[in-house]
């Protein structure tokens, strides 16, 4: 979970604070001029205006928690995650596609409840009360079902196994071990070749000159490319003459 967090947090924060930095100055003046503090214009100003940008942030820090899953399995965090590097492991690559599909089926549908939550609340602060009236047994209920999974999965074992055999994950899962079979045996010349330029055309003198080189030496260079790819990006200010 720490590992997660320091993965994923970034994103939301960058995002939040370029969203409220974002918000034109006459608007912010405005606020001023009522007699706002920092912190009302803060939550009543900056942070609904950026609510699209901040919900933006949201979802890449839901991405990005999802990503840090696979690798956190590597320190046996439990999850899909620790599904996909077992399977990995044995080379069982059905297994492992099967459970990144549910980690991206999972990111997929994170993001979609997100934007829609903000989306419909904006248009429930517009519209009548009448349409809080179905909103609220229905979000209740859905919380009370959520609350009842989460309790069974920490109760029964066939709540928290991943789906076995018989089921529409084990279709998958043959489908995808049948295509990476046809792949290793057809197409093995074009990716051991790809696999053999890469490694030691590129990954292996990489990894020389890190290793090689002196640690101030590797610092220095890397600082000196970001200063020349920084000068030339966009908003940079000029060069001096």
């Amino acid at each position: 979970m720490i590992a997660t967090v320091i993965y994923a947090a970034p994103p939301a924060i960058r995002i939040t604070a370029h969203g409220i930095r974002s918000v034109p100055e006459t608007t912010v003046e405005a606020a001023d001029s009522m007699g706002s503090t920092r912190w009302q214009s803060l939550v009543k100003v900056l942070l609904p205006m950026a609510k699209r940008t901040v919900v933006m942030g949201v979802n890449q820090t839901i991405m990005a928690a999802l990503a840090m899953v696979t690798i956190a399995a590597l320190i046996d965090a439990p999850g899909l995650g620790k599904t996909v590097m077992q399977a990995l492991q044995s080379l069982d690559v059905g297994t492992a596609f099967n459970a990144g599909l549910a980690i991206v089926v999972m990111a997929i549908v994170l993001d979609r409840v997100t934007t829609a939550s903000s989306t419909r609340a904006e248009q429930a602060r517009n519209s009548s009360g009448r349409l809080l009236t179905w909103r609220r047994p229905l979000l209740g209920s859905g919380a009370v079902g959520v609350v009842v999974l989460i309790y069974l999965s920490h109760t029964y074992l066939w709540a928290a196994q991943f789906p076995g055999d018989g089921t529409t994950g084990t279709h998958i899962a043959n489908a995808a071990d049948s295509v990476t079979t046809w792949a290793q045996d057809n197409l093995s010349g074009i990716t051991n070749a790809f696999r053999d330029a890469i490694t030691n055309g590129l990954l292996n003198p990489f990894q020389s000159l890190l290793t090689d080189s002196p640690w101030w030496l590797v610092g220095a260079a890397l600082v000196g490319i970001g200063v020349v790819v920084g000068a030339g990006a966009p908003g940079s200010p000029p060069p001096s003459a």
